[in-house]
């Protein structure tokens, strides 16, 4: 469990495996206490590997958005062991805007400490799709009223094919 408090907003972030899926599960809560309503965002961001080094697998990584539930979904069909299993990225269903593009996210002059994208009025196209330098980024915008308080889930995983990786969505 992580807390911070910044600018009147109270931020507490609660990480943790179940036991028998193989998921990682975040929870956000986000409390607006600064006196006035809020616009914020939050972005959940992942680089793949799905293979034995980030450099030998990413030309072969294919991303896409599912349409049931907006993650983004993830495979490596040139892996030879793990071809069918696939990974995801999702934001509780309230993502607002994404990518699985890393060079739209990180941006020309941005670093992973500073994506460029995250600069204010840029907002994330929605690419996905195979050869390009994969990653999962998911935003999720709203407006935030003062004492107003808010959740924003996290899952990140991985499962043996798409309908798993939905189920466990």
């Amino acid at each position: 469990q992580f807390e911070h408090f910044h600018d009147g907003i109270a931020l507490n972030l609660v990480q943790f495996v179940p036991l028998d899926d193989p998921l990682k599960i975040s929870v956000l809560s986000i409390e607006n206490r600064s006196g006035r309503s809020r616009r914020l965002s939050v972005t959940a961001y992942a680089e793949w590997v799905l293979g034995t080094s980030r450099g030998a697998s990413a030309p072969r990584i294919v991303t896409e958005l599912d349409s049931e539930t907006q993650a983004v979904l993830v495979r490596n069909p040139w892996n030879t062991e793990f071809g069918g299993r696939v990974a995801f990225l999702d934001l509780g269903g309230r993502q607002t805007a994404w990518t699985a593009d890393r060079t739209e996210f990180i941006g020309r002059n941005g670093a992973p400490d500073r994506p460029a994208s995250l600069n204010l009025g840029y907002r994330l196209q929605g690419v996905s799709g195979a050869g390009m330098d994969p990653c999962a980024a998911l935003q999720s915008s709203f407006l935030l009223a003062n004492g107003a308080r808010t959740e924003v889930l996290v899952l990140l995983g991985e499962a043996v094919n798409a309908t798993a990786a939905t189920e466990l969505i």
